[in-house]
């Protein structure tokens, strides 16, 4: 029985496929013997175990975070960022409040604009295109530990698109409904980056913002007999 060739991590599973693994040396290894037991002595890095943030601190004008709160066995401190916070949280040791920002963000925040948008191009009789960002943790579990409920959000996206495309059928409804899922993109994230990062990361492939936008265009470009339910997109050469 002869099968395809395949992506699995695309639409259609039947098939085979080489296995995409995390791997050092032709072995496989964890997040952090990859990049964090090679530059123990970087010095903007600093790992501090048996630490627990407590609470993202964020200006009650601009509205962003400007730092972190968190604890030791002893002592309570608090931070500030000269760029960005970045919030990353496991499922084990996990604060309360990251879990649900990250949900309120990711799952609670696109279905709410996802309603109003359906409920706009209803009133307006318009078979409109629903576009949902999502990335690609949506599709393959993440060797980063503590990006588990980051990756546990992107799949909720996923998922809400295919049940949202359904509802759509059910209710006789040409709304169309498409994931897209970006690989790593060159964001302000990435450039505002100090200089020894920087140098890590410019050998490593990645997307422009302009990238992800036309292939917004394109998936709405589509006849309206066309669906395009999920679009995964990298750069060519990512190794995730």
């Amino acid at each position: 029985m002869s099968l395809p060739m395949l992506d699995y991590n695309a639409a259609n599973q039947i098939g085979y496929s080489c296995l995409q693994l995390h791997l050092n040396k032709e072995t496989r290894a964890s997040s952090g013997k990859s990049y964090l037991n090679p530059i123990p002595n970087r010095k903007n890095l600093h790992v501090q175990a048996d630490t627990f943030v407590d609470k993202v601190l964020i200006d009650a004008t601009t509205k962003r975070a400007y730092g972190i709160e968190y604890r030791d066995k002893k002592n309570i401190y608090k931070i500030r960022a000269s760029k960005e916070v970045i919030i990353s949280t496991g499922a084990i040791k996990g604060k309360t409040e990251d879990w649900k920002q990250i949900l309120d963000t990711n799952v609670l925040g696109l279905c709410i604009c996802t309603r109003e948008a359906a409920k706009s191009m209803k009133e307006n009789n318009i078979d409109g295109h629903v576009v949902h960002i999502n990335g690609i943790f949506g599709h393959w579990v993440s060797d980063f530990p503590k990006l588990s409920v980051y990756g546990a959000s992107k799949f909720a996206v996923t998922a809400l698109t295919d049940t949202l495309r359904k509802e759509f059928n059910l209710k006789g409804s040409k709304i169309k409904v498409t994931s897209v899922s970006p690989g790593a993109v060159q964001t302000e994230v990435m450039t505002n980056i100090e200089d020894f990062d920087a140098e890590l990361i410019k050998n490593i492939p990645m997307l422009e913002s302009e990238d992800v936008a036309d292939a917004i265009l394109y998936v709405i470009g589509t006849a309206p007999h066309i669906l395009i339910q999920e679009l995964i997109i990298r750069p060519v050469g990512e190794k995730l």
